[in-house]
């Protein structure tokens, strides 16, 4: 058994799932619904409760961040909660934190700013205080199958002897909740089906369904939908998420202390840190960066500059390097590829399909 789920059964999730289970099975079934009870009863098997933990809800708490991008984090060694709001109304999603009833709802929030860390969040205490059994899936991943079709699958891989009726059974019996992350990052053929899916699986069977987006998507604009936008963070928030991170020890107390001073009395740049991901960037390139930023254009300047050559600052070496490619001229490939790569939809590559997109950006670049 690996760390993460040892860790995630130490920590009581599996009895929690256990409860949940308990808690579901123990309610006034309709004779309509048997064929979804039957699948509560399979998921109170030991083995079968295993798999869900182990298969499923383990996967799901195992994240890979730009801090940690050769190993699993569980999520609740990086998590600073969060605050969601709608009409003036703010909410932080903490521990205890429950969305209970028959709507879809969505997250919109920008690049970085924790969408699908507040979902998988949402997942585990859903686990924990909630009261009905919860299903994670990415839609980029599904896209193709369809949202039925792959809980299906999730399901049957548990071991549960099932079949689609079955499972119509247990999702109008009110006792699932789906967390579908990232419409945004479905492709563009593809959005208008799955979003048919959610608002079908929704008015047939009642199901809650939480979404996250990017803005501007075709699931922000459609009506009957719940949209809480995820907040800007403050400067605490910044202070919490920088705590959370050094307890890599990767920058000593000493240097912690001057980063919190100096925020202290740079509002720019807490303004420009307004997301997650800016402050663990932030964090990264601060030993070795030359100057602290006074503005966010400088601060975005110096971020791929200092990412660029930051392992061979740290050992003070002139790394050879495979492309003759300069500083600045890489900067721009790297933005056209950026560009490029969202208007393509694309968020997957392997080596070489990343390697001929680079190569077809780098001419395109060139002859400018």
């Amino acid at each position: 058994m690996d760390p993460i789920t040892a860790e995630i059964l130490r920590i009581g999730i599996s009895e929690s799932a256990k409860l949940i289970f308990q808690k579901v099975l123990s309610k006034n079934w309709m004779k309509e619904y048997t064929g979804g009870r039957s699948i509560v009863e399979q998921l109170l098997s030991l083995d079968i409760q295993s798999d869900y933990i182990v298969k499923h809800i383990s996967r799901a708490m195992k994240m890979r961040t730009i801090h940690s991008s050769e190993n699993d984090v569980m999520l609740n060694s990086i998590y600073h909660p969060l605050t969601i709001h709608r009409e003036g109304k703010n909410i932080k999603v903490d521990d205890k934190f429950l969305l209970s009833d028959n709507n879809i709802t969505n997250i919109i929030g920008f690049a970085g700013q924790g969408k699908s860390t507040i979902l998988r969040k949402i997942l585990l205490e859903s686990i924990k205080n909630g009261d009905k059994i919860p299903f994670f899936m990415e839609l980029r991943k599904i896209e193709a199958k369809g949202i039925e079709n792959s809980l299906l699958s999730i399901i049957e891989e548990l071991g549960i002897k099932t079949d689609k009726k079955s499972l119509n059974s247990l999702l109008s019996s009110g006792n699932i909740l789906l967390l579908l992350d990232g419409f945004d990052e479905i492709s563009s053929k593809m959005r208008m089906d799955i979003l048919s899916e959610i608002i079908s699986l929704n008015r047939r069977h009642g199901v809650q369904i939480i979404t996250t987006s990017r803005g501007g998507t075709e699931i922000c604009t459609e009506s009957n939908i719940i949209n809480y936008t995820v907040n800007k963070i403050k400067r605490s928030d910044i202070m919490s998420i920088l705590k959370k991170l050094s307890e890599s020890q990767e920058v000593e107390e000493d240097t912690l202390q001057q980063i919190f001073h100096m925020l202290k009395g740079n509002t720019s740049l807490v303004e420009t840190m307004n997301c997650p991901l800016l402050v663990t960037l932030f964090y990264i390139c601060y030993p070795h960066l030359d100057s602290i930023p006074d503005s966010a254009t400088e601060f975005y300047s110096k971020l791929f500059t200092t990412l660029y050559f930051r392992h061979d600052k740290v050992k003070n070496y002139k790394r050879e390097r495979k492309s003759d490619i300069p500083p600045p001229e890489a900067f721009n490939v790297f933005c056209a590829l950026c560009f490029k790569s969202i208007y393509d939809n694309k968020q997957d590559f392997t080596e070489l399909s990343l390697f001929e997109y680079t190569k077809t950006i780098t001419c395109v670049v060139r002859s400018q």
